[in-house]
């Protein structure tokens, strides 16, 4: 078949996981035009959403015409819990049209089924990897192509950058303010005209550099198992010892160029049983005058922000 042009395409849309499948049921013809206007809706759609949809649209179809077969003859193509437009060739295709085609890409506006997929996963690993993006806050990438036309820096560029920023990774945690004033005079890094956080966003797409987000700013480490602020800020004591909670706090935040709240600061501290290692005023007292902060989550004393 596959040496006959014509018989080839005609046949083409019953070739399923190498075989020619003729007996499966087709949908309907009378069911096929509505059922693809409702499949242009959206250009991925999953398992249990789409048989409903199939079961609402295709009233004239056997139940049996919701398979692989039948979904290809209407030219869509049913992977493993989704189907996509055959049109696209390949799920790598289709993230890369998608999700990778502009400038800035925000993953919090996409489907957490899509993101959690596997080829998903491998796709972002290999962008990330190979600097065709770079996270500047989590789930916004920006593509080196803006990066460059910004900056006027390429991926060769950025890596030169990571190289010559290992030698700094020198205490337990860093990040682009604690470094800047023995880097930024660096012809590259001038390059970033006084962008701290794009630096920072450039140091942590290394392999070995983790990350984690505090009000204001990014903390990076390469010790992905310890970077907490209760680590953090005993490690910051062990440099600068112990001090007031509001001199702490000022000099924490100074360091790293975050903007942490006092109250917010002393209830991870008290939480985590760890204010007498650090702080020289008195628990009790300090925390009285504030609210209860006994119903409070994480999430509530950390909301994440972002320049």
């Amino acid at each position: 078949i596959s040496a006959n042009p014509v018989i080839a395409k005609v046949m083409t849309p019953y070739y399923v996981h190498g075989k020619y499948v003729i007996t499966a049921p087709a949908i309907a013809e009378e069911d096929v035009q509505a059922f693809l206007c409702a499949l242009e809706q959206k250009t991925i759609w999953f398992m249990e959403e789409l048989e409903e949809l199939f079961d609402t649209i295709c009233v004239h179809s056997s139940k049996d015409a919701f398979n692989m077969s039948a979904l290809r003859r209407i030219g869509y193509m049913l992977k493993a819990g989704y189907v996509i437009k055959e049109s696209y060739g390949s799920m790598t295709a289709y993230i890369d049209e998608e999700i990778f085609s502009k400038d800035v890409v925000d993953l919090s506006v996409f489907d957490r089924r899509l993101l959690n997929l596997s080829s998903f996963v491998s796709a972002l690993e290999r962008k990330r990897n190979s600097l065709e993006f770079i996270e500047t806050a989590p789930r916004i990438f920006v593509s080196i192509q803006k990066v460059q036309e910004v900056y006027g820096l390429d991926q060769e560029d950025i890596r030169q950058i990571q190289q010559m920023l290992v030698p700094y990774y020198n205490t337990p945690y860093f990040n682009a303010h604690s470094l800047w004033e023995e880097v930024k005079d660096f012809p590259l890094i001038r390059q970033l005209q006084g962008n701290e956080w794009m630096l920072s966003s450039i140091m942590r797409q290394q392999e070995s550099v983790f990350a984690r987000h505090f009000a204001g700013n990014i903390i990076l480490s390469l010790d992905s198992e310890n970077i907490n602020l209760n680590k953090i800020a005993l490690w910051f004591c062990s440099i600068y010892g112990k001090m007031p909670l509001n001199a702490f706090v000022a000099k924490f935040n100074d360091y790293f160029g975050c903007t942490i709240e006092n109250y917010k600061f002393a209830a991870k501290l008290r939480s985590a049983n760890i204010w007498d290692e650090i702080v020289t005023d008195s628990m009790d007292e300090y925390m009285d005058a504030l609210l209860d902060f006994s119903k409070m989550s994480d999430e509530d004393l950390f909301a994440e922000e972002f320049m």
